[in-house]
């Protein structure tokens, strides 16, 4: 993965790591045993080619596989194989997306998925303080940026107001990079119990469970005062 000041790029348009990750999910069932086979269904010509290199290095810094070996995250499967319809799959680009500082960064200062090159470049060189990278690779940059935020929902961001307070990311996502868990999970809370859950009937009656407990704690309570 490239970088620019203290920022790391991808190489790899996002496009063609989605391919990767649904090939992952879908045709090896999340988990790749041999890196060779792997690299032959991604039509590299090898698995210790630059290229592959490189494009397993995206898949990992935008939270789609592992760190170790070729194993899908929650995240990549969710977004090539979404179990709660396209809400979910929404919900995991954005994630993905915020793996990326420097593309979020990008966006908090110019409002716009496709800036002209003049801003990019002025905004660019601001936030890495790196003017000769920039010089050299702000066109690039700008087509990966372009091309990465076309999947990225302002509107679920909107929808929660800023909260991120509850969130689902890998686990080297800084906190200030997570966004919101699914509509379709159950915050569940009963005293010092707090779980979330999928919005489901089986998780009804864990909540439900959930409630008899918060009873059962205030009547020993009560039993105590008295």
């Amino acid at each position: 993965m490239a970088k620019i000041g203290s920022f790391e790029y991808p190489d790899f348009h996002f496009k063609s790591l989605l391919d990767a990750i649904e090939i992952l999910v879908i045709k090896f069932n999340g988990k790749a045993n041999s890196s060779k086979t792997f690299a032959e269904a991604l039509k590299h010509k090898s698995d210790k080619s630059g290229a592959f290199l490189r494009k397993i290095a995206d898949l990992r810094r935008y939270g789609l596989i592992e760190k170790r070996d070729i194993i899908a995250t929650n995240i990549g499967k969710k977004i090539a194989k979404p179990l709660r319809g396209d809400d979910e799959r929404k919900e995991n680009l954005n994630i993905a997306m915020k793996n990326m500082p420097l593309w979020i960064k990008l966006y908090e200062r110019l409002k716009t998925k496709t800036p002209n090159l003049d801003e990019f470049k002025l905004q660019l060189a601001e936030i890495t303080q790196d003017e000769d990278e920039t010089r050299k690779n702000a066109d690039k940059i700008r087509n990966l940026y372009i091309e990465a935020m076309s999947y990225y929902n302002e509107s679920l961001e909107a929808e929660n107001n800023g909260n991120y307070s509850n969130y689902e990311s890998n686990s080297n996502t800084p906190e200030d990079k997570k966004i919101p868990l699914s509509k379709n999970m159950i915050d569940a809370k009963a005293g010092d119990v707090y779980i979330k859950l999928p919005r489901d009937k089986a998780s009804i009656k864990v909540a439900e469970q959930l409630i008899k407990i918060l009873e059962s704690q205030i009547k020993e309570s009560d039993i105590e005062e008295k």
